[in-house]
């Protein structure tokens, strides 16, 4: 992986594309809503005598929230206030059973500290087998 350290500079945002810094509303109310229509469709598709349906929900649920739309608000880019962006965060992770507030310490402390090994858990996987970091991510 290359890093600032060995030469490489990241491009300067006007260089990638002004776009990357606004969403549109449409889209930022999809991508907030997502998440609740998946939540949802676990129970009712559990309700309705369809588990291996309700469970792959809860998979897609778990990858838009941890993958994307939390941490879209981790780093507040979905252009809303810091109140409704501390309270999204909390509830869409409240409803994955996880810390909204963690997550967001935890992440962010991850782009302070890459590639410190020590510092850094979150990145340590980036450094692991294949296999182990499938461990890690059970254990």
């Amino acid at each position: 992986m290359r890093t600032p350290n060995d030469g490489w500079t990241k491009p300067p945002i006007k260089d990638l594309g002004p776009d990357l810094l606004r969403i549109s509303r449409p889209r930022r109310a999809v991508a907030l809503a997502f998440p609740f229509v998946c939540f949802l469709a676990y129970f009712a598709l559990a309700a309705t005598g369809h588990p291996v349906l309700a469970v792959l929900a809860v998979v897609v649920l778990s990858f838009v929230t941890y993958g994307s739309v939390s941490h879209d608000l981790v780093h507040a880019n979905l252009g809303l206030s810091p109140t409704a962006n501390r309270r999204l965060l909390s509830l869409l992770e409240l409803i994955m059973l996880r810390s909204g507030t963690v997550y967001r310490i935890v992440h962010l402390n991850h782009h302070a500290k890459y590639p410190d090994a020590r510092e850094d858990p979150e990145g340590s996987a980036a450094r692991f087998s294949l296999g182990r970091t499938l461990w890690e991510g059970v254990i």
